[in-house]
């Protein structure tokens, strides 16, 4: 089935080609790929994107907002430019790692009609322990409570890598630009319309991405992430890329034809 693959990007350059070169290497379904530019401007990234011939580049030019008002709006930019029965809205620090990454991600989708909606409230698993834990909570019957969050903090798709069928924006008419809290909001949605949106198990997700998390804010001063947060960060990329698997991937210029 088809998919259309929607990346809001801002000024990183490192985060672009290892994403589109991953997605280009990994994917074997037919797909779009719609990148938004959020005002990189003169950014070097920018640049990059503009060489890359298999992505439709959009640039919002007149940029009101910060970053992140600017990435949720691109979203609904690019469900406009969307073709695809598909939607996936991915980060650029979203990594895939796997050839069935999208095949899982569609099978997962499709393993019910009333689902709309898949992904994860987190895409993070920081050590082996605590990957242990979540496996013994399924036998333990905590698994609903660790996947869902509670009534009073429920827990929802975050935009990192969320797969939606189409209908949810064009026959529902939903927007992911709510205004509110708009990953919320959109999970909420789906729900009171009567579908399903289903939330992954992170460490099932993590076999077929890597999430790089914060990864354009660690880049970007203008975040005002704190100084140890963005230490680790880097630190987090730095280590993804000694893999002499991703090491190649990322040098590979030829993905960006």
């Amino acid at each position: 089935m088809s998919v259309s693959i929607i990346i809001p990007h801002y000024k990183t350059e490192l985060l672009a080609k290892l994403c589109l070169r991953s997605i280009r290497n990994y994917t074997n379904l037919d797909h779009e790929v719609i990148v938004v530019d959020n005002g990189s401007g003169s950014d070097p990234a920018l640049s990059y994107l503009k060489q890359v011939k298999w992505i439709q580049l959009i640039e919002q030019f007149s940029c009101q907002g910060t970053p992140i008002e600017l990435a949720v709006r691109s979203f609904d930019i690019g469900v406009a430019h969307a073709t695809k029965p598909y939607i996936l809205f991915l980060h650029t620090d979203c990594i895939p790692i796997h050839s069935d990454w999208l095949k899982w991600l569609l099978g997962s989708l499709q393993a019910s009609s009333e689902r709309y909606a898949v992904g994860s409230y987190k895409l993070e698993l920081k050590t082996p322990f605590q990957i242990f834990l979540k496996r013994l909570e399924s036998f333990v019957g905590l698994s609903k409570v660790a996947r869902e969050g509670t009534h009073r903090n429920p827990f929802y798709i975050r935009s990192h890598c969320a797969l939606y069928r189409r209908e949810v924006f064009s026959e529902l008419g939903l927007r992911y630009d709510t205004g509110g809290d708009c990953e919320r909001d959109l999970h909420c949605a789906i729900q009171v319309a009567g579908y399903k949106a289903c939330l992954l198990e992170p460490f099932e997700m993590l076999k077929y991405v890597v999430h790089l998390n914060h990864g354009t804010m660690v880049f970007n001063p203008e975040f005002n992430m704190r100084k140890r947060s963005i230490r680790k960060g880097k630190n987090r990329i730095e280590k993804f890329l000694l893999s002499k698997k991703v090491q190649a991937i990322y040098h590979n210029k030829g993905l960006d034809a």
